[in-house]
């Protein structure tokens, strides 16, 4: 058995096969952003009763956003689009003054046509994860929920994919290391 340490024979391994074999296989993996979910709740007895809905969103919600009922994760009957508004101003039921709040429209179709019910929440609703409640509670009622989704756990192929290009990686540089022992005499 040839223990020459230039060659790589002997049960050696060369020192880029370690050092390449350890960083892939033992780096930790980059977190990856939390995903949101905004879930939303009232009380509006012109648009039938409950309205709710749910977004899940990989980051907070830009100032002024438009959202789809087809983008929600799950709604109420009715639901058409909602709409998000950061840097509002309303005015608190007893009091002449105005505050800073967020807004939430939800356009939703009623069999008398459309409904749009629109309910200032807490300042900061859509730019922290927490929970919200309307500045108007008697009135107009609404609660926003924002809170941090649990990453989803890999599919069975992605998994398959990994171990198969570790296993490449692993296999072109065995080769290239076999391509760099032929020697000419």
């Amino acid at each position: 058995m040839n223990a020459n340490p230039q060659s790589g024979h002997g049960g050696r391994l060369k020192p880029s096969f370690t050092v390449a074999a350890l960083s892939t296989g033992l780096m930790p993996a980059p977190s990856m952003a939390a995903t949101l979910m905004f879930d939303f709740s009232t009380q509006e007895p012109f648009a039938g009763g409950r309205v709710a809905f749910s977004l899940i969103s990989a980051t907070l919600l830009p100032m002024e956003t438009f959202i789809q009922a087809s983008t929600l994760s799950s709604f109420t009957l009715g639901v058409a689009r909602v709409h998000f508004m950061d840097a509002c101003f309303t005015t608190v039921p007893g009091s002449s003054n105005s505050v800073a709040c967020d807004a939430v429209e939800v356009i939703v179709n009623t069999s008398f046509g459309s409904t749009l019910l629109t309910r200032h929440l807490q300042d900061g609703a859509l730019s922290m994860v927490g929970s919200y409640t309307s500045v108007q509670p008697t009135s107009f009622p609404g609660t926003m929920v924002v809170s941090e989704v649990a990453g989803a756990i890999p599919e069975p192929t992605t998994w398959v994919m990994m171990l198969l290009g570790f296993s490449m990686v692993a296999g072109a540089t065995r080769y290239r290391h076999r391509l760099l022992l032929i020697t000419f005499i």
